[in-house]
């Protein structure tokens, strides 16, 4: 069976140690709730330009509101007919395990038939996934094991729905026999208060598979129908042996399985679509070319906040042609870890080949992406927290290659300002010299102009008032002190200032002089 999501057999990873600190645990949990088999695909980053292009064109064909339309009622049938298939192995009583497995069998014949013809007749697919899977299930629909299968299970049906019987009912005993000598009363009922009927009455008749299981006197029913009409359960029985090892064609479960993958972040997107915020196909660089995203957001940020009607601002992100490192400095609680996150987001979802946050994108395929984020938590190592932190990113540092992208965030927050400047010089330069991509948060200010390949991102805040946050991520020199002194001055914490009442303090009272 031919794969929508990869173009060839990938190994399936565990949760990257990147996720936490880009808060893509959070909106793995929110796309995926209840559904912890398909988080492992959320997690697996595709490895080539080509595969990251082929999904990308999958996810366009089921973006289309026809062909979703009917992916959605296939996964929604295909559930149903597996919680038919659950039932079949937990109920107790044989004769009930066969009829919900014929129901099944049907539920599953219809739904494959349908997917055909409907796929088949919304005009041509785009991506060569979703056109061979196409290809694929209509050989399967045509082929002679399918086409008995089929037959089969309309003959079985048959034959049971031409069962009648009669129960007659006398204080606690039940009998059951032929309805040959009893009368229908139905039709003449109808017939008699039709006159009085002002509109159409829908009759929902309960079928067996609807119904919880069977109590032990409908069981006895059951096996008294059974014995007065041997030959279509006999025949059932045999059918059940015959299939119920190859019921569902592997092809078509892998098909529902991997759709569930692009419906659900579609769903996700759709979600926050809806509160304005926009979602894009980057375009994959594949050359030395900018890279860019604009508008982009914090996807797990812009989750919560929609949930109060609230939107989060929309920041750019932007590397020309050599340039290799963004450094980020401004004030605290100005959304530079927010701007960071963003970055590792966009540039995981756009290697799974899905639409990314933002109105525009140009992204590469990274090998890697590594993040350091201060946790805030004691070092579990004896030997300090500064060590624990060196640790960890030489680990980064030996893995790094040119393909990768680096997020470090506030390190070595915890020494000296001389020794974080020169322990982070060493590591910008091994960044630079391995030829990754760095987004380096910091409250050190000199390494905004690290090099010439380095770029320098500032958090800005209202200018006439310094203690309010735009949150907007600028280009621009970084300007910290600037921000400092406005805020000593609206505050009247100058040097002058100060001095002024020292001086004034220091002076002594008079009236004390005089007493």
């Amino acid at each position: 069976m031919p794969s929508i999501l990869f173009l060839d057999r990938e190994t399936i990873f565990d949760e990257p140690g990147f996720f936490r600190d880009l808060n893509l645990d959070q909106v793995t949990n929110r796309v995926f709730a209840g559904m912890d088999q398909w988080k492992a695909l959320f997690y697996t980053a595709l490895t080539t330009p080509e595969a990251v292009m082929q999904r990308q064109r999958v996810m366009r064909d089921i973006e289309r509101a026809d062909v979703q339309a009917i992916l959605q009622k296939f996964t929604t049938v295909m559930r149903d007919m597996e919680s038919l298939r659950h039932r079949v192995e937990t109920t107790y009583y044989p004769l009930q395990r066969h009829l919900w497995f014929l129901d099944a069998a049907y539920t599953y014949c219809q739904m494959v038939e349908r997917l055909v013809v409907e796929l088949a007749d919304r005009g041509r697919l785009e991506s060569d996934g979703m056109r061979a899977v196409l290809h694929y299930a209509m050989e399967y629909v045509a082929s002679d094991g399918f086409r008995t299968f089929v037959r089969e299970t309309a003959t079985r049906r048959e034959e049971l729905g031409a069962i009648h019987y009669a129960l007659h009912i006398r204080g606690n005993m039940v009998t059951v026999g032929s309805d040959q000598d009893t009368t229908d009363y139905r039709r003449d009922i109808e017939e008699t208060f039709d006159r009085f009927r002002h509109q159409t009455v829908v009759h929902k008749a309960k079928a067996l598979s609807d119904a919880p299981d069977m109590n032990h006197v409908e069981a006895q029913i059951l096996d008294r129908v059974a014995r007065l009409n041997p030959d279509p359960f006999k025949n059932l029985a045999s059918y059940v042996e015959k299939y119920h090892e190859r019921f569902v064609d592997p092809g078509i479960a892998q098909f529902h399985f991997e759709v569930q993958f692009f419906l659900k972040y579609w769903e996700f997107m759709q979600a926050l679509a809806s509160h304005g915020l926009a979602f894009c196909y980057p375009e994959i660089a594949t050359d030395g070319a900018d890279i860019y995203v604009y508008n982009g957001f914090d996807m797990a940020l812009a989750d919560k906040l929609s949930q109060a009607g609230r939107t989060p601002i929309g920041n750019d992100f932007v590397l020309r042609d050599l340039e290799q490192m963004a450094v980020v400095t401004g004030p605290n609680q100005g959304g530079k870890s927010t701007f960071a996150r963003m970055v590792g987001q966009v540039h995981h979802i756009a290697r799974l080949g899905l639409p990314v946050p933002g109105r525009r994108a140009r992204l590469p395929v990274c090998d890697h992406i590594f993040t350091h984020f201060e946790s805030g938590e004691p070092s579990p190592h004896v030997d300090g927290k500064l060590a624990d932190d060196l640790r960890r990113i030489r680990a980064i540092l030996d893995d790094t290659t040119s393909q990768s992208l680096v997020i470090l965030n506030e390190i070595f927050s915890s020494t000296t300002l001389k020794d974080a400047k020169f322990l982070g010089e060493q590591i910008l330069a091994r960044i630079a010299a391995k030829g990754a991509r760095a987004v380096v948060v910091t409250f050190i200010e000199e390494w905004a102009v690290f090099n010439d390949r380095t770029v320098s991102l500032v958090s800005e805040v209202l200018p006439d008032n310094p203690s309010r946050r735009t949150f907007k991520i600028l280009r621009k020199p970084a300007s910290g002190r600037s921000y400092a002194m406005t805020l000593a001055q609206q505050h009247g914490l100058t040097n002058e200032e100060i001095k002024e009442r020292i001086g004034s303090a220091s002076e002594p009272d008079a009236s004390r002089a005089s007493i």
